[in-house]
């Protein structure tokens, strides 16, 4: 971890020396505290459910600078917990997170990266592997996009972004490290006050690490957004995927496509969506995510709200040369948020979820299902001036 810090801040001084208006800016640095305390009835959702509980803190550490042309900040960010039992939701984890961006009047640049040392358990349920061990994962994600005003009302964005994940142990759970990268360039155009229009390409490239096998992936999207009235909005996308393997002639395609709808009330506000992509996994193949997601939050008073949120995601394989069965995640949070002072905020929530997987060359084919209670506690400390 202190080697990725060293990194970190590296590149943030390279970048704010080369601005010329590097030493107008200004300095802060922000703390963060949170604990809560936690327990699962099933959380590695397995068939023959296995209870735990746990307390845990995470502490972190943002700094930030800011001259109004260019803003960087790196925030290294520890979760400590004691669990009972093996109980995966006790396990350590530690981050490290570095933005930066420079605006220009017509153009801007913004970079980012992020590692991340923790256990499957904490993030696998919400990616497009889905599934139910406890290993230790490392990961790696950098990113770096530009953006150009053509005319007042059409902009072009080019966007690269590269991903590492390394499984330990991973003989033991038919789970396979992998680096995945794309590349995206569109154009997008306001064609009126309250839409817009917009087309791009999409390259993507998926690799198993010592390993000459891999999988690509071209499209082309379209997509319009726009605003309907004050409080509503929308998001329409649709595109064509054309796929290809190392090992095989096989070239399936079809098509992805995204739509959102979204409300904001003063008191309620509500969002739905439904989403299907092209997604890495850990089972060393691409995977076709279906994603349904909805969510929606009542502000009951100044100091407090109450929200719902409901997820289900669908993966299958996109080569039929791999025995990977189809897998369900499903989840339901039901919780309130409180501002308990001007400086603490609370929290609790209970979370359903349930995984179903299909027979695969490493499991047999189960349904598993939980509850979680969350309640947590967080400290603002606000942002100190250093300089």
């Amino acid at each position: 971890m202190v080697r990725h810090t060293i990194y970190v801040w590296a590149a943030a001084v390279t970048l704010a020396w080369g601005s010329e208006q590097c030493y107008a800016g200004v300095w802060t640095l922000e703390p963060t505290f949170s604990a809560s305390a936690e327990y699962a009835t099933n959380p590695l959702l397995n068939d023959a459910p296995d209870s735990g509980s746990a307390v845990i803190a995470n502490l972190g550490l943002t700094t930030h600078w800011d001259d109004g042309a260019v803003q960087l900040s790196a925030t290294p960010q520890v979760r400590l917990g004691e669990a009972t039992g093996s109980s995966p939701i006790g396990s350590n984890a530690y981050y490290v997170a570095a933005l930066g961006d420079v605006r220009r009047e017509r153009s801007e640049w913004s970079a980012s990266y992020k590692w991340a040392d923790d256990s499957s358990a904490l993030r696998e349920p919400q990616s497009g592997t889905l599934v139910r061990t406890n290993i230790r994962e490392r990961t790696a994600d950098a990113a770096l996009k530009w953006v150009k005003s053509i005319t007042e009302r059409t902009q072009t964005t080019v966007a690269v972004n590269g991903q590492s994940l390394d499984y330990a142990a991973s003989a033991n759970t038919g789970l396979i490290s992998y680096q995945y990268g794309t590349a995206t360039a569109d154009v997008s155009r306001d064609v009126s006050e309250r839409t817009q229009v917009r087309v791009a390409a999409v390259l993507s490239r998926y690799q198993l690490p010592g390993s000459s096998y891999r999988e690509d992936n071209t499209g082309l999207q379209v997509g319009v957004s726009g605003r309907m009235s004050p409080i509503w909005s929308y998001k329409l996308s649709l595109g064509t995927s054309r796929l290809s393997a190392s090992t095989t002639t096989t070239r399936p395609s079809g098509a992805n496509y995204a739509a959102t709808l979204d409300h904001a009330g003063s008191l309620v506000s509500w969002s739905a969506g439904l989403t299907r992509s092209v997604q890495p996994s850990g089972f060393g193949v691409l995977v076709d995510a279906l994603e349904a997601n909805a969510t929606a939050r009542w502000q009951a008073t100044e100091r407090s709200s109450y929200f719902v949120v409901g997820r289900r995601v669908q993966t299958t394989s996109l080569f039929s040369i791999f025995t990977l069965g189809a897998r369900t995640y499903e989840s339901v949070t039901v919780g309130t948020f409180v501002r308990a002072t001007e400086v603490w905020d609370v929290n609790a929530q209970v979370n359903w979820q349930r995984l179903s997987a299909n027979a695969t060359p490493f499991e047999l084919p189960a349904v598993g299902r939980g509850f979680e209670l969350v309640v947590s506690v967080a400290r603002r400390f606000g942002r100190a001036k250093l300089m």
